[in-house]
């Protein structure tokens, strides 16, 4: 894995057993890439699809004013379903 995405097998060691080292994001993509995964997933173990990847560049994009209202209205999205 680590030929496959460029990198010295040293340094995958290195992160798996150093604690609180932090790995480059760049390098983080080799190794997503590789396994066919996302970085989000490698560091939170969350799985996010194509959707949540799109939701979550747009957010970025926004102010911190849009952001806020954007949150406020998911809150009030899951709220709701939660309901149902």
């Amino acid at each position: 894995m680590c030929s496959e995405a460029g990198l010295n097998p040293a340094y995958l060691t290195q992160i798996l057993e150093q604690k609180g080292a932090t790995p480059r994001i760049d390098n983080l993509q080799k190794v997503a890439n590789v396994l066919g995964t996302t970085v989000t997933y490698l560091v939170d173990g969350v799985d996010m699809g194509p959707d949540a990847t799109e939701c979550l560049s747009l957010y970025s994009a926004m102010t911190p004013e849009r952001r806020s209202a954007v949150i406020a209205i998911m809150r009030d999205l899951a709220a709701r379903s939660a309901m149902h």
